[in-house]
């Protein structure tokens, strides 16, 4: 499998040791025709009680931001109340614990996030899909974590940390979001890779041929 090339990283990615990366920055992929948006919102638990904010920007397809009505929308009001402005910046407040989506929307273009109120869950199940993959020297892969809680619940990942065995048979492209990663096959080998989240652990396979 081969991806598109990508165009910017927003900001650097940060190695926490040789051939481990923290999963927080954000790519800026190729955007397809009309326009899309990016939704940006806490990662961190909000306090019950807290307000902040929430903001959606909106691209055309060769990056120009476009300054457009949107729709704000929460999953469970009991929980996270959101202004439904049409503005871009709305204020979000925790209400109670628990878990909704928050959904932006503007014409077809659609986003949505899970954002948490009070404690975040811990992972109790951590898996990278896939799990094996065969591919070729020049070839690119993503791989995906999977967390979820107690309740079979999926995590954001926001303190997901990647590991890989041999940085010699796989080079790091980027993330384009916390629980994907983008590799890039430079040698034959087998070289396996970890997702960490909570002291759980999840892994894939990797052989790379010639």
């Amino acid at each position: 499998m081969r991806l598109l090339g990508l165009l910017a990283i927003a900001a650097p990615v940060m190695l926490a040791a040789q051939d481990t990366v923290v999963a927080s920055p954000r790519l800026v992929w190729p955007r397809r025709p009309g326009y899309e948006i990016l939704l940006l919102l806490p990662r961190q638990p909000i306090p019950v009680g807290r307000t902040t904010w929430g903001h959606a920007q909106l691209f055309d397809s060769v990056s120009h931001r476009l300054r457009l009505p949107v729709r704000w929308t929460s999953s469970d009001s009991t929980i996270l109340s959101v202004a439904a402005s049409g503005d871009s910046a709305v204020p979000i407040r925790g209400r109670r614990v628990g878990r909704v989506i928050v959904t932006v929307s503007s014409g077809p273009a659609v986003a949505s996030e899970i954002v948490y109120v009070g404690r975040l869950p811990l992972a109790r199940r951590l898996a990278v899909i896939p799990r094996r993959a065969e591919l070729h020297v020049g070839d690119d892969i993503r791989l995906m974590a999977d967390p979820r809680d107690a309740s079979g619940r999926r995590l954001p990942g926001t303190f997901l940390m990647w590991a890989w065995s041999d940085s010699s048979i796989v080079r790091l492209v980027g993330m384009p979001v916390p629980l994907e990663v983008v590799f890039h096959a430079v040698a034959p080998g087998d070289v396996t890779v970890f997702a960490k989240l909570d002291g759980r652990t999840g892994e894939a396979r990797l052989h790379v041929e010639p």
